[in-house]
């Protein structure tokens, strides 16, 4: 005989969509904290690196063959994947909503955190941001077979965050292979800048360097482009009390 539910049975309640609340909680806090870390300020390179850098610790090692082991960025994506499946062993449900916000969603945030800090707390030059997309060097190398003239121009774009204007003097650092020499610094001098708050521009040099010494096998012409994702390249900006250094050289 079948039994008819009554009418003022309630149906069962579904379980909870966390399944270890302790475990969600950690994977919240790591998400939180990675975030922080892979802001890429007061530089080019995320606050981990630097914060490594301030300890004096090398962010790789170094193997025979010029072969750098990069443990740094290497813990950083195992501690990303370790989140990750927090994430997914915490939960009953909504694990894919929650994988696209810690994907995608959790990025944007980082980016909206760092310029509200440039825009209500950094102090001058600390609150101005560089569009690395949008910056960068090209040098152009012509000569004979023992020398070669080397001459370029770099752009920057240089936005202000900041609630007040800010002078900036800037220069930017250049490093060139010199064959035999080894390498060679090009010094770059760069505008002035006024900025009034919330404002961006488009700064830039260029340079003309005496000749280089070129490899037999080298081309008479060549053109090549730098940006910050280059050990090369230099940019430092003051505002008078306080000066910045962006670029990774030097920085194993």
């Amino acid at each position: 005989m079948q039994t008819i539910p009554s009418a003022g049975r309630r149906p069962a309640a579904k379980p909870p969509w966390v399944r270890d609340k302790k475990r969600f909680r950690l994977a919240v806090i790591l998400a939180f904290l990675l975030m922080l870390s892979s802001l890429r300020y007061p530089g080019v390179r995320p606050l981990y690196e630097e914060a490594l850098l301030a300890m004096r610790l090398p962010l790789s090692v170094s193997f025979p063959g010029s072969v750098h082991f990069n443990h740094a960025g290497l813990t950083f994506c195992a501690l990303v994947i370790w989140t990750l499946y927090l994430y997914w062993t915490s939960l009953r449900r909504h694990r894919i909503l929650f994988g696209l916000v810690a994907v995608w969603i959790l990025p944007m945030l980082c980016g909206a955190i760092l310029t509200g800090f440039q825009t209500l707390i950094a102090p001058g030059v600390y609150a101005v941001a560089v569009d690395t997309d949008r910056s960068g060097c090209t040098i152009k190398s012509s000569g004979s077979q023992n020398s070669e003239t080397v001459s370029g121009n770099c752009s920057f774009a240089i936005t202000n965050h900041a609630r007040q204007a800010v002078h900036l003097t800037s220069s930017a650092r250049l490093t060139v292979e010199d064959g035999d020499n080894g390498s060679r610094t090009i010094e770059i001098p760069l505008e002035d800048m006024w900025l009034d708050r919330h404002t961006s521009t488009l700064t830039g040099g260029s340079f003309n360097e005496a000749p280089l010494q070129q490899d037999e096998e080298s081309n008479s012409y060549s053109f090549r482009g730098y940006s910050f994702n280059d050990d090369e390249l230099v940019l430092i900006l003051s505002d008078g009390k306080r000066e910045r250094i962006l670029g990774v050289r030097n920085a194993r």
